[in-house]
Formats: C-alpha cells, structure tokens, sequence
C-alpha cells in the first residue's frame, strides 16, 4: 500500500496528464486527505481505456479519485468532443470497493469534468 496526504498512490499537479494503459490495477492505497488512489489538481487530467482497476483506495473524500477544478487545453488521446474533460475512462474500467469518510466513495469531483464511455463499472 502506498500512502500520502493527496493521492495515495497519485498526485497529478501543474498541468500534468496520466495516461493508462490496459491492466492497470491502482488498489490498496491511502490517502490522509484527498483521492485514495488518484488525485487530480486544477489544469491536470487522467485518461485510461481498457482494463484499468481502481479498486479497495481510501479516503477523506475520494477513496478511488479526486479530481479538483480546471481543465486542460487539449487532450490528444481523447476523443474530440471532450477536450475540456479532466477524467476520462472509457471501456472496461472498473472503479469499485473504495470507501471515503467524508464524500464520494468512489470519485468526489469538485468544479471538474468527468466522461464516462462504453463499458464503464462503478459499485
């Protein structure tokens, strides 16, 4: 397990982009403040298709992703009508069994923009 205040196992700060790739697995990781697994600052984004596991993360708020306000200015990887979007996940991503104390289990957005396509699981 991977521990830390924002993003237990990571932080995405000053317009950073994280891409996965299929069988990516980010589980078991605590964060003491925000985003279990992922945490997503102002100006950075996340982008995974296929196969990506955000599973069993906590919390205060966010136990599998927080993602904060702002947008980037591109995204190469996604698809043209969701340029503005700081998360986007796309067939076969799993997001299940993280837990927060405070808000959403398992992502807690806040002022930020989510796309969510095809084969998307979420429990």
């Amino acid at each position: 397990a991977n521990l830390g205040n924002f993003g237990g196992a990571i932080s995405a700060v000053a317009n950073s982009r994280v891409t996965f790739g299929p069988g990516t697995d980010v589980h078991h990781n605590i964060a003491a403040a925000l985003g279990g697994g992922l945490y997503i600052a102002a100006g950075s984004s996340v982008y995974a298709r296929g196969r990506l596991f955000i599973r069993e993360n906590r919390a205060a708020s966010g136990g599998g992703l927080f993602a904060r306000g702002g947008h980037t200015e591109d995204h190469e990887h996604a698809p043209s009508q969701d340029h503005d979007a700081d998360v986007v996940f796309e067939d076969g991503v799993e997001v299940r069994g993280n837990i927060a104390t405070n808000g959403g289990g398992g992502m807690h957005l806040a002022g930020s923009t989510v796309a969510l396509r095809g084969n998307v699981t979420m429990e």
